[in-house]
């Protein structure tokens, strides 16, 4: 399933700002300063994760089997060397 970009934006913006919000008002509320390090460690993988190209499709010149997995150099049905 391929990202809308900008609405991944908008999701994160809004999903951070209603943190914000309940952050402060737990602040205000039950008087508790470190209340904001358990709402953000929920979005601490989204902000550092990387993006890693997709994988070329290697496909068995002999019998036409064919993979997406890059750590394959051989195809499993008969040995020959996969090409790309």
């Amino acid at each position: 399933m391929a990202w809308n970009r900008g609405f991944f934006v908008v999701a994160l913006v809004a999903s951070l700002v209603v943190s914000l919000g309940l952050t402060l008002l737990g602040w205000l509320v039950f008087d508790l300063p470190l209340f904001a390090l358990f709402l953000f460690l929920p979005f601490l993988p989204i902000l550092f994760r990387g993006r890693a190209p997709p994988a070329a499709r290697k496909r068995c010149p002999r019998c036409g089997w064919s993979t997406d997995l890059g750590e394959l150099n051989y195809c499993p049905r008969d040995g020959e060397p996969l090409g790309a």
